[in-house]
Parts: structure tokens; sequence; C-alpha cells
């Protein structure tokens, strides 16, 4: 019979943190507005470039997190989509 895992809620977590980087980033888009197209791809590029460039490093850290996972499922699932 396969039993699930019990995880028990980490109780630490703070969420005051969050509470102000959201109203960081409110004040951030309410001063600026909406990023321009060419920031947006910009940013997209940045992003692609990121996971390209970090591929192995992506990937053992989700094998590690689900317990030795695939890394072709991961690629194939997680950072394909991505780029």
């Amino acid at each position: 019979m396969i039993q699930s895992a019990r995880v028990s809620p980490d109780t630490t977590f703070h969420a005051s943190g969050l509470t102000e980087l959201f109203e960081a980033q409110q004040t951030a888009f309410r001063a600026q507005g909406a990023p321009s197209f060419d920031q947006r791809i910009a940013d997209l590029n940045a992003v692609l470039r990121m996971v390209s460039d970090n591929q192995d490093r992506l990937l053992e850290a989700v094998s590690a997190d689900f317990g030795n996972r695939s890394f072709d499922e991961t690629r194939l699932g997680e950072l394909m989509p991505v780029v």
C-alpha cells in the first residue's frame, strides 16, 4: 500500500516581508507605469538567457527537490516551455 507523505507546514514563515515587497511593487508601478514593449522583450530575453545559461543547475535542483526526478522529464515539462 502506498502512503502519502505527511508534511508539516513551515510555521516560521512570516508574510510581513511579502506585504512590504508587494507595496514596493505597487509604488514602482504607480510611479513608472507598465513597461514598454521593448522593455518587456528585453526582460523576456533575460529570462531566456538565465534559463539557458543555468540549465544544468536547474536540472540538478529540481531532481533533488523531487527525489531524483528525471532530467528529461524536467527538461520537457519545465525548461522547454520557457525556451
